[in-house]
């Protein structure tokens, strides 16, 4: 059992390195998630990772209640759900359903990464 364990420990910063990559693919191409420069602002396509996972937590301070709400708009977004000011659809749309291009499975990691 202590080996299994000790496994366990060493292949999890291997395992979490993964997820954030997986969050990188999967959202970062519109989120951005690390710092930006005057430059990237103007090019971003979604609210920055940092700022949606502020209104996120503003709204549901449970992380498990944070994680539906991620999962349910993640796959089936709808204005009316939509918790972040209205200006910010003018900017940057309703972000379109990821249905067929992230796998439940997949959302569970980058959620794993989001609420570690």
């Amino acid at each position: 059992m202590k080996k299994i364990l000790l496994l366990a420990l060493l292949l999890s910063p291997q395992l979490f390195a993964d997820d954030t990559a997986l969050l990188e693919d999967k959202c970062g191409s519109c989120h951005a998630t690390s710092s930006h420069t005057i430059g990237k602002i103007s090019e971003m396509k979604a609210p920055p990772m940092w700022g949606m996972m502020k209104m996120v937590n503003k709204r549901y301070s449970n992380h498990e209640e944070a994680k539906d709400y991620i999962r349910g708009f993640v796959f089936e977004p709808h204005e009316k759900n939509m918790i972040f000011p209205h200006a910010s659809i003018e900017r940057f749309g309703l972000m379109p359903s990821q249905k067929g291009k992230i796998t439940t499975e997949e959302l569970e990691r980058v959620l794993k990464v989001l609420y570690p």
